[in-house]
């Protein structure tokens, strides 16, 4: 891993707790802050190394960078700007330490909320602004940071807080058995509508604005299948009622559920059902026309 740079703002920043950037396609080096930072990427995309977690982050992603933890940018896209936010605990309330990280002052702003007294940690984790919420938030820190009328800072403060709670709401121990089956239950039923496009779990993840590790093991506990497991299962189910009620070539059936190698699909097929499509067809085809024929 490369050296880290380490830049110390807190001095620069004593007086009025928060400053605000925009940065623009930058393969940056390996560095840290001596203060707590939200990056958000407003456009574009990049592989980020945040600690020692690799991740790639595009348009609409955001996270935070705790003090002293190092972080760079590498294979950025032409176009990448993103707005960071760097700031001191001590500009949510006097009586918090600028020593203060990042999951520390989580809790200390939901410390009133008895239910919300085990937070988990949102340091290393990326966030998706599904709705454009958290965007019009960080732009109005700019803008309070810029002008700077009267009161500037407790609105920076409340906009800051609004984004950690939302951060801290997403992890696990914020979300009850019923928020978990409900979210599940409407991943499922995308599935059910979607099934013939080219869906990845990372993108209905962000627009749940869930981790990865938390869709993937919660999924497989209530469904009892991996997500790429219950994509097939469903793909496979649309394909065998279209096998068993239309007249379509089998290279349109597994086009019509998702598949455009035909190959791939008939393997997928018999490895499901233990019969090829063809197989599958003549066995059930022939069973429709006999309910058929005794009604």
């Amino acid at each position: 891993m490369p050296e880290k740079i380490h830049y110390k703002l807190r001095d620069l920043m004593k007086n009025v707790g928060i400053m605000v950037s925009l940065g623009i396609n930058n393969n940056s080096p390996m560095h840290s802050h001596d203060c707590l930072q939200i990056c958000y990427v407003v456009d574009g995309h990049a592989d980020q190394q945040l600690g020692d977690k690799l991740v790639k982050i595009s348009k609409g992603d955001y996270f935070v960078v705790d003090i002293g933890e190092g972080h760079m940018y590498s294979n950025v896209s032409q176009n990448f700007p993103q707005l960071c936010v760097r700031f001191l605990p001590s500009l949510m309330w006097t009586g918090f330490s600028d020593d203060l990280k990042a999951d520390e002052l989580t809790m200390a702003l939901c410390a009133d909320d008895k239910e919300k007294s085990g937070v988990e940690s949102i340091v290393g984790k990326v966030f998706h602004d599904k709705n454009g919420v958290i965007l019009r938030r960080v732009r109005n820190i700019r803008k309070e940071w810029e002008k700077r009328l009267p009161g500037w800072r407790r609105i920076a403060a409340g906009e800051l807080a609004a984004i950690l709670m939302t951060m801290a709401r997403t992890v696990e121990p914020f979300r009850s058995h019923k928020s978990s089956t409900s979210f599940v239950n409407s991943i499922t039923r995308y599935v059910e509508d979607h099934y013939y496009e080219p869906i990845q779990l990372d993108q209905l993840c962000k627009m749940c604005n869930y981790t990865m590790s938390y869709v993937s093991r919660v999924f497989r506990e209530t469904t009892g299948k991996s997500f790429s497991e219950y994509l097939m299962y469903v793909r496979v189910e649309k394909a065998c009622a279209m096998l068993s009620s239309t007249n379509k070539s089998v290279g349109k059936i597994a086009k019509a559920v998702g598949y455009s190698n035909t190959s791939f699909f008939f393997r997928l097929f018999k490895n499901c059902t233990g019969m090829t499509p063809r197989e599958w067809r003549s066995l059930h085809k022939n069973d429709n026309e006999s309910e058929n024929n005794k009604t």
